[in-house]
């Protein structure tokens, strides 16, 4: 008789090499079936905060009180202590979490841009192409696809963030670090063992903050070095490829001078996809009625195209949390946001500053 394990076994393997050991949802999900609702949803949901967060089994096991071992047994439907007590510490400890991140920051949230970038990077993965989607800078790219990477509880999709003024010595031991490799080999033999660790079905490669792999100083220079460098490994392991950078790097790559050097990467790009400048009406709907607000009119709406047009998304975010820690205990309402922005302007007074001088 075959035990639950048996056809998720195959999956973990494939995976391992990204995963670096790590237990896989499907296995989870195998392995839980056979627990009470409640215990099944609380370790799921437990698998799920250890995946997002990339804790390992220990640092997962210390939340609530328990050693690696314990957790990898848990996940793996092997645990024969008291369960219900080890699900008791995981409630208390996602309602303790789900408490603090309410009132800090607010979670991803659905919006068109994440459809449209997912929609995308699906397509990358399904023809094992290359896709580029290009923006302005603090619409919300980077954040959509760490919620793509987060989603992926198979160890499939991989997202690199490049660091600024990257160069190909700088960015082995970020790809190396993500997998748990040891940098430790000249840089030709490392290319050859990415490629080996990449080499995985239905994987997929999302490239972040491509601007910094550019050809302008501000970045580091390299004219693109890196790009040539992914395309090598594209074309050895055939996975699905999305690239994103903002309008910046779509100009730079368009360039006159670039041409020759980019001309095989562009004979390899499916498509190319321009994003909005700014966040639809729709999107920041979405945003308000995370606190219960409705849609924003008057000042709040004056307020709101001001800030996401001239600060970024980002900032008009961080305005929302304001206001509501700003509200307490109260109901939130926009004037709770209007209060928020009006105490972070108030010491931008020029008289103030002048004052200040003559002091």
């Amino acid at each position: 008789m075959t035990s639950p394990t048996d056809s998720i076994e195959p999956i973990l393997d494939d995976t391992r090499r990204v995963l670096n050991g790590r237990i896989p949802a499907s296995l989870v999900t195998a392995c839980t079936e056979p627990l009470q609702a409640d215990e099944r949803d609380a370790i799921r949901w437990f698998h799920a905060h250890y995946w997002d967060e990339g804790f390992s089994l220990s640092e997962s096991g210390e939340l609530i009180g328990y050693d690696g071992t314990t957790m990898s047994r848990l996940f793996r439907g092997q645990y024969e202590g008291r369960r219900s007590e080890v699900v008791a510490k995981i409630e208390a400890y996602r309602q303790e979490l789900e408490g603090k991140r309410r009132s800090v920051k607010m979670p991803w949230q659905p919006t068109a841009l994440g459809t449209e970038i997912k929609e995308n990077c699906d397509a990358a993965r399904k023809y094992q192409a290359i896709i580029c989607g290009f923006g302005e800078s603090q619409v919300g790219k980077t954040e959509n696809l760490r919620h793509i990477e987060r989603e992926d509880k198979e160890g499939t999709t991989l997202l690199l963030e490049i660091a600024p003024g990257a160069t190909e010595s700088e960015f082995l031991p970020l790809v190396c670090s993500r997998l748990s490799l040891s940098s430790r080999s000249r840089v030709g033999e490392l290319w050859l063992k990415l490629a080996s660790h990449l080499a995985v079905r239905d994987m997929l490669l999302i490239i972040d903050e491509g601007a910094r792999a550019g050809g302008l100083h501000e970045y580091g220079g390299g004219n693109f070095r890196l790009l040539e460098r992914l395309r090598w490994l594209y074309d050895r392991c055939q996975f699905g490829l999305f690239f994103c950078g903002t309008n910046t790097t779509r100009d730079q790559m368009q360039a006159k001078e670039h041409e020759k050097y980019l001309n095989q990467w562009n004979r390899r790009v499916l498509r190319k996809v321009q994003f909005p400048d700014l966040p639809s009406r729709a999107d920041l709907n979405v945003f308000s009625r995370y606190y219960d607000l409705p849609a924003a009119t008057g000042d709040a709406r004056t307020l709101e195209k001001t800030i996401v047009s001239t600060m970024g998304l980002g900032q008009w975010l961080k305005t929302l949390s304001m206001g509501q820690v700003r509200a307490a205990k109260e109901r939130m309402t926009w004037e709770h946001v209007l209060r928020a922005n009006a105490w972070m302007k108030r010491d931008e007074n020029p008289e103030r500053r002048k004052s200040n001088t003559e002091a």
